[in-house]
């Protein structure tokens, strides 16, 4: 290779460095799913071909061969740190695109940035408990607590010659995610005292682990906290059955109650129908009666009218003779 064919490639090799680390991933690398990755731009300069001044914003997408996940247009000001975390859920081939615009939306540049996601065999999983022992085989089912239980973090491996671990608290509402707590360099089991968290409401527990390479890795866990203890709740649930099983005998007695009284109308009821109908054929019996009395009458009279005149007519015929 000539001198002139060295400089080339120098230059080359030069520009293409200045590419890669001018992103804050490097292309082709393998990252760890449940780590904290900054898909930022950390230094515009060095992108090779182009003009910083001409760049009105960046779209920076994050996309599988099956999906995006990611598109958003951003500021100059707001990409040099842009931490994100991906989880198990999505694919392990990345495509990170970013896309740079002037100001009349026109595109100045579009560079890619491939990465590869696998599982990180170890970290830690975190979970809850009641007691110091923290045995897995006694965790609850489900993370609520009363207000007198006390709750332990722990988890089912722990290294601090490699990991430094933190831990974050805050309640886990849609308009409100206060920071009750957060200490660093914790040991586990890690206890929540009750005067940290008071109060019924939800929470959201964020362990840190960052490691001695500066590897960032972020494990969420959340429960709820009742303002009751166990057996406050158990009496006052005692007294809603009791309550609940008087009122339901109340009502059962006026529900006897009332259906023995509609039955007793019920009952009338049907009498006056019975008698209404009885009443009804008497009449009817009677009509007919009358009727045929009335019928028979009318034909003893209408026959007593006829025979008067056949006798004048017979006279008449004599008296001529």
């Amino acid at each position: 290779m000539n001198n002139l064919h060295k400089l080339i490639f120098l230059i080359s090799f030069f520009l293409l460095l200045s590419n890669i680390y001018a992103y804050n991933l490097e292309n082709g690398k393998t990252y760890y799913y449940g780590a904290i990755l900054d898909i930022g731009i950390s230094d515009l300069n060095s992108v090779s071909n182009i003009d910083v001044t001409q760049i009105n914003y960046v779209n920076i997408s994050v996309s599988s061969d099956y999906e995006t996940y990611i598109s958003y247009d951003y500021n100059l000001e707001e990409i040099s740190e842009m931490p994100i975390q991906f989880d198990k859920d999505i694919a392990s081939k990345l495509r990170i695109s970013y896309i740079f615009f002037d100001n009349v939306d026109n595109i100045i540049k579009e560079e890619e940035i491939n990465i590869n996601l696998v599982e990180n065999l170890d970290t830690s999983n975190f979970y809850l408990c009641s007691d110091k022992d923290c045995q897995k085989d006694l965790l609850p089912k489900n993370y609520d607590f009363w207000i007198d239980d006390a709750i332990f973090v722990s988890a089912d491996k722990i290294d601090y010659e490699k990991y430094n671990y933190n831990i974050f608290i805050q309640i886990d509402q849609e308009n409100n995610n206060t920071l009750l707590l957060s200490e660093e360099n914790i040991v586990f089991p890690y206890e929540i005292f009750n005067d940290v968290i008071v109060g019924h409401n939800y929470y959201k527990i964020i362990i840190e682990m960052i490691s001695k390479d500066n590897e960032i890795y972020l494990q969420e866990i959340y429960f709820r906290l009742s303002n009751l203890k166990e057996i406050e709740n158990r009496q006052l649930v005692s007294e809603i059955t009791t309550n609940n099983e008087t009122t339901t005998n109340i009502l059962q007695e006026n529900n006897n109650l009332e259906t023995a009284s509609q039955k007793e109308i019920d009952t009338q009821k049907a009498e006056e129908i019975e008698l209404n109908k009885q009443d009804t054929k008497l009449d009817n019996k009677w009509f007919f009666v009358v009727g045929f009395v009335v019928f028979i009458l009318v034909i003893w009279f209408l026959s007593n009218l006829k025979k008067p005149k056949q006798n004048r007519r017979i006279i008449r015929k004599e008296y001529e003779k």
